[in-house]
């Protein structure tokens, strides 16, 4: 009878979690799906104009993904506040995260700015800098907008309503791809702008998010009534506790994203085909990886509500179910995997020896996403419970100790060459799945003993 109970209550947990986790999962499917379109348009102006836009982008993730990451930092806080149903604290928290997020966004924004005359340093071709830097601060604008419609989809996510941030994402990526068209080709009478007419395309879609987030929201007056703007729910005291939890969150991405940009680096180090064969098995990589993102993002959710409900037994049992569901998912993309290896390098390239290097990539990659699904939802239900500072240095040990460094001895030494980098990712990505798992059992489990 038991063991019914535990099984239905786990099987609960799944249709709640899978419930806000599939709409996360299409925003940023969108969100690829609409770079991929735009590398496409982009590339079939030039070569150049690709590797313009490929080099602004990188220099503008970083801070980017800093900065969403600390918008983050209102999921558990709101969360929390909105199981402890503390109506006055998730008011305060949505003023106070929207001013937080424009001050970030302003001095990020300069920081960019700042960048540009360093453009010259970093060893890039002359008319790649020239077409990258009209590009970049057009990007640069597009930051400030995007961080106001993250502020309404955190918030909004963490109230349990994922939908109006899918909508939002879909509509807006739709725009995208359509302006692309007309303004980078110079369709229906508009002038041909190439690589310009990508970065405006990507400033005015970003400009529509938040005001399309508004109008959806108009319609629902529970969520509308913690939209407030005015000064008296501003608080000091909850934009520390936002910075305090955002900010290793943002610090996370950039490690996480900074060690694979390395170890891609390192995969060039063996020529045009290995460099292309890592691209082809991360590209499929990072598609697998969007259901993992997304149930990550859902555990933080339900984890944090439950927390602030007091629930404590269900909290702990609802992360082990993100788990359970993250696995779930991978093992079936891995089998699907390891089955298909053969079949979708062709997909990518005519080049036999390319192909066959990323068939044996993939091979590594089906048990690397296990890996890395695991610990990706391994943070998402961490921060649930509001814990940021350890796993940031867990994360710093190892992506860029671990992962790095068996990337570079079993490349280098062992002379396996870009197989050996996928060796090192897999084995980076096993130890931080390994450490964040006990650790949310270890903390999750004293909650419970504490609470009862």
């Amino acid at each position: 009878m038991k063991n019914n109970y535990i099984s239905s209550e786990y099987l609960e947990h799944f249709r709640i979690n899978i419930k806000l986790a599939i709409p996360i999962v299409l925003t940023q499917a969108g969100h690829m799906l609409a770079s991929i379109a735009d590398n496409i348009m982009v590339g079939k102006v030039s070569a150049t104009a690709l590797a313009a836009s490929s080099f602004a982008n990188a220099v503008f993730i970083f801070l980017f993904i800093f900065g969403l990451g600390i918008a983050s930092g209102l999921t558990p806080l709101v969360g929390f506040a909105f199981g402890n149903s503390d109506n006055d604290s998730c008011k305060k928290l949505f003023f106070t995260g929207f001013v937080t997020n424009f001050l970030l966004s302003i001095i990020l924004m300069l920081i960019m700015f700042l960048v540009i005359p360093f453009f010259d340093m970093m060893g890039q071709d002359e008319k790649v800098i020239e077409m990258a830097i009209p590009y970049y601060k057009i990007l640069i604008i597009s930051f400030l907008p995007y961080m106001f419609f993250m502020t309404y989809k955190q918030f909004t996510e963490s109230l349990g309503s994922t939908i109006p941030a899918m909508i939002v994402s879909i509509l807006a990526n739709l725009l995208n791809i359509l302006l692309n068209y007309i303004l980078i080709y110079g369709e229906f009478g508009f002038p041909r702008m190439e690589l310009i007419g990508a970065g405006i395309a990507t400033m005015i879609s970003r400009f529509t998010m938040p005001i399309i987030f508004l109008i959806i929201i108009s319609k629902n007056k529970q969520i509308r009534s913690y939209y407030n703007y005015t000064m008296k729910f501003f608080s000091f005291e909850q934009m520390k506790n936002i910075i305090k939890i955002g900010t290793p969150i943002g610090l996370q991405y950039v490690l996480e994203v900074g060690a694979f940009v390395f170890g891609g680096i390192m995969a060039g180090w063996y020529g045009v085909n290995s460099l292309a064969a890592h691209q082809i098995a991360i590209n499929i990589a990072s598609f697998t990886f969007l259901m993992s993102s997304g149930i990550s993002a859902a555990g933080t959710i339900r984890v944090s509500t439950l927390y602030g409900e007091g629930k404590f037994k269900s909290m702990r049992k609802s992360g082990f179910a993100s788990l359970f569901l993250t696995l779930i998912f991978m093992s079936t993309s891995a089998i699907v995997m390891l089955i298909t290896r053969n079949l979708i390098p062709e997909l990518y390239v005519n080049d036999k020896e390319v192909a066959q290097i990323a068939s044996n990539l993939l091979i590594i990659a089906a048990f690397f996403q296990l890996m890395d699904g695991t610990q990706v939802t391994s943070f998402g239900i961490l921060r649930g419970l509001k814990d940021v500072k350890v796993p940031t240095i867990i994360a710093f040990f190892a992506y860029w100790v671990v992962m790095l460094g068996s990337c570079f001895l079993f490349a280098e030494y062992f002379q396996l060459k870009v197989v050996g980098v996928w060796y090192g990712f897999l084995i980076g990505l096993l130890a931080i799945a390994i450490i964040l798992t006990y650790r949310y059992n270890k903390i999750s489990r004293k909650i419970v003993l504490e609470n009862t």
